[in-house]
């Protein structure tokens, strides 16, 4: 039962994709969660707030 996936299934596999998809990530940056720092973020990335829907 330790065997890899691929190895117990090689008989039945007839090819494998290596491209995910999609990828699903949570969590939280500290440094932007609030817009003082989002605004300090974009400042040190010289983007102007307004210009932020297109950044």
């Amino acid at each position: 039962m330790n065997a890899p996936l691929l190895e117990r299934y090689r008989d039945r596999i007839a090819g494998v994709l290596t491209c995910y998809d999609r990828m699903v990530m949570t969590g939280t940056l500290p440094g932007a969660c609030y817009a003082a720092g989002m605004t300090s973020y974009l400042n040190a990335k010289h983007i102007r707030i307004f210009d932020y829907p297109h950044f």
